[in-house]
């Protein structure tokens, strides 16, 4: 009862709907109704403060809601009325002397710490004396320091005594009368208002004010966790749309408390329509699964981890309307962003979903894992626990609300404008193809849909749309599609749009519930034109809205909300009332913009010659469709033939406007949001400029190592913060009022709420750092983006009051204070968020030969113009460059832009067009024209306002006779706006048909210097692995090639590209603020065609008057191949203005080249400064070389290349398959190399396979992207490995730690049952089947494979390993992979002329042979492949020619099988060096399935200085479970290690006091190394000598974990696998004796129960003869999982008292394992199976009384479960026989197998309708368990059959009344009718006689008697 009490501790919900302390299971408690707070003067300022009083009693802490106080200064004091927090005595105990409740108030702090404004600790005596009364506490707080504060805070206390509880309700505290004055009912309103508020406020997880999140266990909140204190993910991150494969994994565990009674519970797992079902657990309130779960998903992260994952558990005897126990829900986002994707051994709270008022329905728990591609599963800990102590609270998953509101999403239709055509072109429907439009809205897996419109374009529906769902659900987002009807075939689906919920609504303090419009929602999708090639696939892709949309589809009027209540409509569909139609008016209101995009250059256009153009569009302005072609005037520039650009490339074109630069512009009209864009541009503008500010932070960090320096700019840094965040403010209180704009709705006002409450927030936050850099000794430190501010308070002589602690103590503790700078970047950048920035996007198209081949989508409000700058959009009238994009991205060519554009956009009202002339730098605008109509009237709506068109004659030589047009000011030509002009017609230019604006620039001269030095890990082409790569360098309309470098992956050019006479158009200052970007594509040469590798783009340097080359620095810059990196190009760009004022730059040096031809190269100036390096190479040999030009590599060679040049060539191995090593491995060289490391140069390694005839091809190729990894200060004698032993130590305390938790409630391990499976339970912290007195000998039990462990440097300290590649084009499919070469580099400086002293490294004598021992102890987490969700694994061993497949040891149905195998064989190394380990699982009729493999290189453990050969133990033991089993004693080892470092052998002393002298230390035995006097010297010395070896960094004994892999799913683990390896070589002595794991083998055993009595047994029935209560009592009994060998006693009937007596034996043989304290479980899941399956679990008999009836089902009355290894102790007598012990604690449990009999009283349970248990009656039993042998010597019989002895069960002596009644029916009447109807029957006899005796009499009465009586008839009724 205990444990239960404390796991349904906790809150529950009221049917007020405030959520408050769950129900006291005690009977006393202590209760805080109110609590008030007078400030005083200790809040000083007139900012808002959110306050909350913290309460905590005997370490149990609770706090209040949050209040917002707006003036600290107030008179009036802070109330938090009816908070009613209970604490629980019976659980915590009371000491009326010395209990004090702890008091703080604090400030709720959103970014770092909550501030405490003041603590108090109060006397709980008075409350205590004073039973039942409401007791007033006050007190005045106190300061960190101790100090009195001004502040009083005042506590309303009751204690409630022991009586005075309820046991089904909690204590709630009457409130306290309220006052009558206008004060308290305003606050009263407030508070209502507050509540109503905080009911709305939270999207996803609704929290009361009450709700303690931060002292909860663990929350799951919507899409967010809380684990412990902190939440681990506030909002839904960006999800990748990349396909890849995912693994979901439930380890289901067990349950616990589950509600009903005798329920058989069944789990159902569903995920993304899959469904997982557990067994059944038959009569099992606490079943244990112990079941795994597998689900494998090929899909994107976006699309899956928005999944749920829900646990619903049901009573599988129960019909399925009421079947239902829980559910638990929670999303894979959630699991996925824990720590290792996982979420191990949790509990989840179940509830009931439907039943709002629903408390604790159980407790389930599980491991959820989530693994994508490299995603490794955690190893599971064993549970630090007994099965009845494990605290659930500390780690407990529950719903942040288990109260699921209902709530109704309406969505409200208006209307659409512009939908498309989709019909247009069908020979279906060719005289009509008017959209049929309808509206179908999906949201929380439910769909709705609108009333069909036929035949408009312009469809009305004006329908409200209901989906009713609970609140708060997991859904992200609400889908709106919008389907063209069509009754011939499916329905055309015109666009998709979503409603993001996390952009429509926004959690916690001033948040609110998704809400939206009315407003615009803009439809994309594919084109329809036929101007655009676009795949169906893709056309798919963009109508689902899965990719973005190119072509412009039409608008859809929205309006969305959310109404927690069901009572204002039902779900469906239903027309808009009048009044909410009325309201659209004035939303039919527009204002004109107008579009302006200047084009200044258009190069890196691909394809042959054509006509090309431009065109812009907004919505459908800007198409030339019917109806909007005067729109479309000023919409395209004219079309222009393209020009091949200037250098080598011939593909390659640029228009040639040659300073007249086409002008686009459009006239529109849009609603009016000009509010909204304004603010969005000022949030995003204070995101960057807080961005600014944070790099500039970063920057002074690094580079000031003052401290002081740091605080002062950060100071500087924060007070501009703080001051940017005002100012924004401030423009959006001035921005948009609901007053001044038509456009303004609820969400426009919720926004601004939540973002002026945000940014006050962040401006209180920065305030508060600045107060503490303000104080004395503050220091301030950057980690990441989080600064840590440490203050030191005031010193002690400004403070009045201290207390004695702080009087005694001089030192001062230093506070640490964290500001998340990213999580104010990401607030600001949330707030910018505005999803009714409702106008279109701007397109931008690039059109050859009537086709649309690339386009630019533009966000107006990122052009949009604004007279506050900054309210503008960052790229409004500025130069800026853009890759334009394919329509079809899918078929991109190596990710290269068609086009690259430089351009200026604007987008602004109407009335501001004029400052587009302002923004023109100079530049001046003309327009060309041939029209014979009045231009004034055609082009008065198109041209920028104050511009006018006047007529002007062209002159006589013009070709094309006509009037010309030339556009003028409203001011003339001398308003200084700028200068415009008439272009005449010469002859030379094509008179389009259309005006065209242009923006006539002015050129200048410049030249451009590209300072290309080399490039680094270029991808391989050929299928040698090689390339002959060179740069193609892209610069305006001009392009230069460098040199060709033959067969390399790492070019070095060291050449200058020079462009001159460059002419750029724009003023000087532009182009230095955004100058042309050098665009460097990146090709393979080869004969036919150049294969493309990538491109970089460089954003040159414009150098200043005078600036000459030697100030540029060259840097690294990625080479990018469809946003995948592939590469680096180290280089540099510099752009030169020629002019009259500029220096001309200086010529770099010339060299001539191998061809003649002169090169420019890279100046000395900027050149990496070289230094003299020592580079010493251990070429070791090859391995693993697959084909080469079909023919087998025997003959391999290496060569090294750094920087074109080869430095070193190893040998040449005679036969690699003999022997694959370089037999000269050691080489040495010296070169020049960068002394700065990001210069450092690439090494590549290239083996060779020598054969006839001097052929030698490339057989694989490995690059090292820097040599700078290698470099080591100098080359010294190795020195001795000192291991850290904090690991060791550590382990050791927390294994005695558990050890003293838990292991003193196991009973002892019998010395017979310890084996090695004993000491490796121990070893990982599983007590219940280790043995505690182990603890000195344990294992390292390694979660990781061995060479990942840290310490061990991945075993390749001595060499490593390089994979091999081959180019992509290679004969052989091997996927690239050649092969592997195993050396070591080492680089070292060179010291003056003379080299440094080296020493030449101890080489292992190899090729070796050894004895390999491969031990596999059992696997974890196997991927199922049989239909049962299970697998038959069994191991196949390969390494070289041996090779075993142990299918006769195969383990049915388990995931979790465990080997205990060791195969020992004889290799060769290096030759056979790879083990390869495959688990497979068994079929019958098919090929068995490989679940999955790993692989260990056996060669890196021999050559490992790590000595991973055979670990080390602990101690040294000779004959134990883990005795010796090295082939060398630990003084070999020792004298072996001292050998190949170098070292001074090992020296012994003495033989009574035994010393060891080594490494210049003497090491002495200690008490703690378990040494005995009478041991000889030599077992001594080895024991020393051990001791020495363990603190070294030498591989211990111990047992890996290695994950296993499958081909299928490459990247995703398929499991796990425990095993070890030990390698014996021969030169070394045979091996010692093996370790025998063999899996524990279960013992037979019979237990036998004796029902003897009950007593007190409830009485259930009621006789219907004699209404008395009785119940007909028997007693059935089994083991828990063998439900089949059920037993049942006879019936005691009739019993009145509750007694009854059986006499009765039960026999249940069974299979234990006494070493775990398990019972073995093996039958059959289904009657096809064909093997059994085995199960362990606690042996555990199940007791049940019934009531027998014969017409009806029999009653269940109680159930007893008794763990046989771990039960309480009987009572002797019955009434004894309770729950608990007299003193309140559980009884000592003992184990059965131990004490071999037990006799007495036992109580059974039974739950009520409240979840409690009540006692409904004993059992006396006599239990007995004996093994299988001894049970044979002594038989028993089952019930009362012979033999009936050991004890002799007599028949039972029952009372007469205890019988049948229709099958005794003489009883029956005996005690049954004769007992209560005896006198009834006694006058009912009496009464039969004297009518008898009465009917003689009258027939002999005289006749007169029958006339008198006649008369006396008449009279009476006649």
């Amino acid at each position: 009862m205990t444990s239960q009490t404390s796991l349904e501790r906790g809150y529950e919900v009221h049917k007020s709907g405030r959520l408050r302390p769950s129900r006291v299971r005690g009977s006393m408690a202590l209760v805080c109704s109110n609590v008030s707070v007078d400030l005083g003067a200790s809040l000083d300022d007139s900012a808002e403060h959110r306050l909350y009083v913290g309460l905590q009693f005997r370490g149990e802490s609770f706090k209040t809601s949050s209040l917002d106080v707006k003036d600290g200064c107030s008179s009036q004091p802070v109330r938090w009325n009816k908070q009613n927090i209970t604490w629980d005595l019976v659980e915590l105990g009371l000491n009326i002397e010395a209990d004090q409740l702890s008091v703080v108030l604090k400030e709720k702090i959103r970014v770092f710490k909550d501030r405490v404004f003041g603590r108090a600790n109060i006397s709980l005596k008075e409350v205590f004396t004073n039973p039942g009364n409401k007791t007033g506490l006050s007190t005045h707080l106190h300061d960190e320091t101790g100090k009195a504060l001004q502040s009083k805070i005042t506590i309303k206390m009751v204690y409630i005594p022991p009586g005075d509880v309820e046991t089904n309700t909690p204590p709630i505290v009457p409130p306290e009368p309220e006052s009558e004055s206008e004060e308290d009912e305003d606050d009263a309103e407030e508070e209502k208002e507050e509540r109503s508020d905080d009911q709305t406020d939270h999207w996803g997880g609704m929290e009361a004010a009450n709700y303690d999140v931060e002292n909860s266990a663990g929350v799951v909140k919507g899409s967010a966790i809380i684990l412990g204190t902190k939440p681990l993910l506030q909002k839904d991150e960006e999800l990748s749309d990349a396909v890849q494969d995912f693994q979901v994994r439930v380890r289901l565990m067990e349950g616990r408390s589950l509600y009903g009674e005798n329920v058989s519970p069944v789990c159902k797992i569903t995920l993304a329509g899959r469904t997982r079902q557990s067994r059944v657990c038959r009569h099992q309130r606490d079943p244990n699964f112990n079941e795994s779960f597998f689900f494998n998903f090929h899909e994107s992260p976006a699309n899956l981890l928005q999944e749920p994952l829900s646990f619903t558990v049901f009573d599988s005897r129960r019909w399925r309307k009421d079947a239902l126990i829980g559910s638990f829900k929670i999303d894979l986002l959630t699991i996925y962003q824990q720590p290792d994707h996982a979420l191990l051994s949790k509990w989840m709270l179940l509830t009931d979903p439907d039943d709002v008022a629903a408390s604790s329905r159980g407790f389930l728990k599980a491991s959820l894992v989530v693994l994508g591609n490299g995603d490794s599963a955690p190893v599971e800990k064993p549970d630090d626990k007994l099965t009845e102590k494990e605290n659930i609270e500390e780690n407990l998953l529950r719903p942040a609300v288990t109260k699921m509101i209902p709530a109704n999403l309406c969505v409200r239709i208006y209307h659409a404008k512009d939908l498309p055509e989709t019909d247009r072109g069908s020979l279906l429907n060719i005289q009509n193809s008017l959209p049929d439009g309808y509206v179908l809205v999906h949201f929380s897996g439910k769909k709705v849909e609108t009333k069909q419109m036929k035949d408009q374009v312009n469809p009305h529906w004006n329908q409200e749309l209901r989906i009713d769902y609970k609140f708060p659900t997991l859904s992200k987002e609400v889908k709106i599609e919008i389907y063209d009807e069509d009754s011939m075939r499916f329905d055309d689906l015109i666009a998709t749009t979503f409603l993001r919920c996390h952009e429509i609504s926004f959690p916690g303090q001033k948040g609110f519930l998704p809400s939206f419009g009315p407003c615009y929602l803009n439809l994309y999708g594919p084109p329809l034109d036929g101007r655009t090639n676009v795949s169906s696939s893709m056309e798919d892709e963009m109508e689902k809205g899965k990719t973005e949309g190119v072509a412009y589809r039409g608008r859809l009027m929205v309006e969305l909300k959310t109404e927690i209540s069901q009572s204002k409509g039902k779900p469906g569909v239903s027309d808009i009332r009048r009044k909410a139609l009325d309201r659209m008016k004035d939303l039919r209101a527009t204002r004109n913009f107008r579009v302006f995009v200047a084009l200044l250059e258009a190069t890196l256009i691909e394809g042959g010659g054509g006509d090309v153009k431009f065109e812009v569009s907004m919505g459908h302005y800007g198409n030339n469709e019917p109806g909007w072609e005067k729109f479309a005037i000023f919409s395209s520039t004219s079309p222009a033939k393209l020009v091949p650009s200037e250098g080598e490339e011939e593909n390659l074109y640029h228009v040639p406007w040659d300073g007249m630069c086409p002008v686009l512009t459009l006239s529109c009209a849009w609603e009016d949001i000009v509010h909204r864009i304004q603010t969005h541009n000022a949030l995003i503008n204070l995101h960057r400029a807080l961005n600014d500010k944070v790099d500039e932070l970063k920057a002074v960090f690094e580079k000031e190592d003052n401290r002081g320096n740091f605080a002062a700019s950060t100071k500087q840094i924060l007070t501009e913060i703080s001051n940017e965040c005002k100012l924004v403010k401030q423009m959006m209180m001035a921005c948009a009022d609901e007053g001044s704009c038509r456009v303004f709705n609820s969400l426009d006002r919720k926004l601004k709420t939540y973002r002026l409450h945000q940014l006050s927030r962040l401006v209180h936050d920065a305030e508060r750092v600045l107060d503490i850099l303000d104080s004395t000794q503050t220091e301030c430190d950057l980690r990441g983006l989080d600064l840590q501010v440490s203050f030191v308070p005031q010193s002690s002589d400004d403070i009045d009051e201290t207390s004695d602690e702080t009087r005694g103590d001089s030192r001062i503790a230093k506070q640490t204070t964290n500001y998340d700078m990213a999580g104010l970047l990401k607030t600001v950048m949330d707030l910018s968020n505005d999803p009714q920035l409702s106008l279109p996007d701007i397109f931008l198209w690039l059109v050859i030969d009537d086709k649309r081949v690339a386009y630019r989508r533009i966000k107006p409000a990122q052009v949009f113009y604004c007279s506050e700058e900054r309210s503008r959009g960052d790229l409004c009238g500025s130069v800026h460059y853009v890759n334009l994009k394919e329509p079809d991205f899918k078929k991109t060519r190596d990710g290269r832009s068609p086009c690259l554009l430089r351009m200026k956009a604007w987008f602004s009202e109407d009335r501001d067009d004029t400052e587009f002339l302002h923004q023109l730098d100079g530049h001046k605008l003309s327009m060309l024209m041939k029209y014979d109509n009045d231009a004034q009237r055609i082009f008065s709506n198109t041209l920028p306002r104050g511009l006018t068109v006047e007529e002007h004659e062209i002159e006589e030589e013009a070709t094309s006779p006509g009037p010309m047009y030339r556009v003028v000011t409203e001011q003339g030509d001398t308003s200084g706006l700028s200068v415009l002009h008439v272009m005449e017609n010469t002859g030379d230019i094509d008179m389009n048909p259309l005006p065209a604006l242009y923006l006539l620039t002015e050129g200048h001269e410049y030249e451009l210097h590209c300072y290309i030095y080399q490039a680094r890990d270029l991808q391989s082409a050929d299928r040698d692995g090689m390339d002959d790569p060179f740069l193609s360098v892209f610069f305006s309309c001009r392009n230069q090639r460098t040199k060709v470098v033959k067969k390399t992956l790492n070019p070095v050019w060291d050449q200058t590209l020079v462009f001159k006479d460059l002419r750029i158009y724009g003023t000087p200052e532009s182009v230095a603020a955004n100058p042309p970007p050098v665009v460097v594509q990146v090709y393979d040469h080869d004969l036919w065609r150049n294969e493309h590798l990538g491109s970089v783009e460089m954003t040159p340097l414009v150098a200043k008057d005078g600036e000459q080359q030697g100030d540029t620095k060259l840097r690294w810059h990625p080479i990018s191949v469809g946003g995948k990196h592939h590469g680096d190009v180290l280089a540099a760009c510099k752009l030169f203005r020629v002019g009259q004022v500029e220096t001309p730059p200086e010529p770099p040096p010339v060299k001539t080249g191998k061809d003649l031809e002169p090169v420019y190269t890279i100046p000395e100036s900027i050149r990496p400064k070289l230094r003299r390096m020592a580079i010493d190479v251990v070429s070791w040999g090859v391995r693993n070389m697959k084909r080469c030009h079909l023919l087998v590599v025997n003959s391999p060679s290496v060569e090294f290349e750094i920087a074109g040049q080869v430095v070193l060539r190893s040998s040449v191995i005679a036969n690699a398959k003999d022997n694959p090593n370089f037999s000269r491995p050691l080489l040495h060289t010296e070169m020049e190399l960068p002394v700065d490391p990001d210069y450092m140069p690439p090494m590549t390694i290239k083996v060779y396979d020598n054969r006839l005839f001097g052929f030698k091809p490339l057989a694989g190729v490995h690059v090292i992207n820097t040599l700078s990894l290698y470099e080591m200060t100098s080359l010294l004698p190795e020195q001795i490995i000192d291991c850290d032993q904090d690991q060791t130590s550590d382990r050791l305390s927390q294994v005695q730690t558990r050890l003293k938790n838990t292991g003193s409630g196991l009973p002892p391990v019998l010395e017979t049952d310890i084996d090695w499976w004993s000491l490796f339970y121990t070893s990982i912290g599983d007590f219940e089947k280790g043995d505690p007195s182990l603890r000195h000998d344990l294992l390292e039990v390694y979660d990781c494979e061995l060479e990942k462990v840290p310490a061990f440097q991945g075993l390749t300290d001595f060499v490593q390993l390089y994979p091999l590649e081959r180019g992509r084009e290679s004969y052989e499919d091997d996927g690239g992979n050649a092969g592997q070469f195993k050396g070591s580099i080492k680089l070292c400086p060179v010291l003056g002329k003379t080299k440094d002293s080296r020493t030449r490294p101890h080489l292992p004598e190899m090729p070796v042979e050894c004895v390999v021992r491969v031990y596999v102890v059992r696997a974890m987490g196997l991927q199922p492949h049989d239909m049962s969700g299970l697998a038959d694994p069994y191991l196949s061993i390969t390494c070289g020619d041996f090779a075993v497949d142990d299918i006769e040891n195969y383990i049915p149905n388990t995931l979790e099988p465990i080997f205990g195998r060791m195969y020992e064989f004889t290799t060769r190394l290096p030759q056979d060096k790879d083990l390869h380990i495959s688990v497979y699982d068994k079929d019958v009729l098919s090929a068995d399935d490989l679940i999955g493999q790993t692989t260990i290189d056996l060669e890196d453990r021999y050559l490992s200085r790590h000595r991973a050969t055979c670990g080390l133990p602990r101690r040294y033991h000779r004959k134990t479970i883990n005795c010796w089993r090295d082939s060398q004693q630990p003084v070999e080892i020792l004298k072996q290690y001292s050998v190949r470092h170098g070292l001074a052998l090992p020296r012994f002393k003495g033989d009574s006091d035994l010393a060891l002298e080594f490494g210049g230390t003497t090491h002495r035995l200690t008490d703690a190394d378990s040494v005995s006097n009478t041991e000889e010297v030599g077992i001594r010395r080895q024991k020393l000598a051990l001791k020495v070896l363990r603190s070294l960094c030498l591989v211990p004994e111990h047992v890996e974990t290695r994950a296993l892999y499958s081909p299928l799913q490459p990247g995703l683990e398929q499991g796990k696998l425990q095993m070890w390896v030990d390698i014996f070589p021969k030169t070394c002595g045979p091996p010692g004796p093996e370790v025998n794991i063999s899996p524990r083998v279960p013992h037979e055993y019979e237990l036998r129960v004796a029902v003897l009595n009950t007593s007190e047994v409830v009485l259930d029935e009621t006789s219907f003869v004699t209404g008395e209560m009785m119940s007909d009592i028997y007693v059935k009994g089994n083991l828990v999982g063998v439900e089949e060998d059920t037993q049942s006693t006879d019936v005691h009937y009739r019993s009145m008292n509750g007694e009854g007596n059986f006499n009765w034996r039960f026999v249940f043989p069974f299979n234990f394992i006494p070493a775990e304290r398990v019972m073995s479980i093996t039958k059959k899941a289904h009657l096809w199976s064909i093997d059994k399956t085995e199960r362990r679990d606690h042996p555990k008999l199940l007791i049940q009384l019934w009531d027998n009836d014969k017409f009806s089902p029999d009653d269940y009355l109680g159930m007893l479960t008794l763990n046989l290894v771990n039960m309480v102790q009987p009572a002797a007598m019955a009434k004894d026989c309770k729950t608990t012990s007299k003193d309140g604690e559980a009884a000592k449990n003992v184990s059965l197998f131990h004490v071999r009999r037990l006799k007495g009283w036992w109580p059974c349970q039974r739950m009520k309708q409240d979840g409690s248990n009540e006692i409904t009656g004993k059992v006396q039993l006599e239990l007995e368990v004996l093994p299988a042998t001894q049970a044979k010597q002594r038989p028993v019989g089952r019930g009362r059959e012979e033999p009936n002895t050991n004890p002799v069960l007599e028949p039972p002596i029952r009372p007469d009344t205890s019988f049948l009644w229709f099958t005794s029916p003489l009883r029956t009447m005996k005690f049954i009718v004769w007992k209560y109807y005896k006198w009834t029957i006694i006058r009912l006899l009496l009464l039969i006689v004297g009518i008898l005796m009465l009917i003689p009499l009258i027939e002999a009465s005289p006749i007169f008697l029958i006339s008198w009586l006649k008369i006396l008839l008449e009279m009476l009724f006649f």
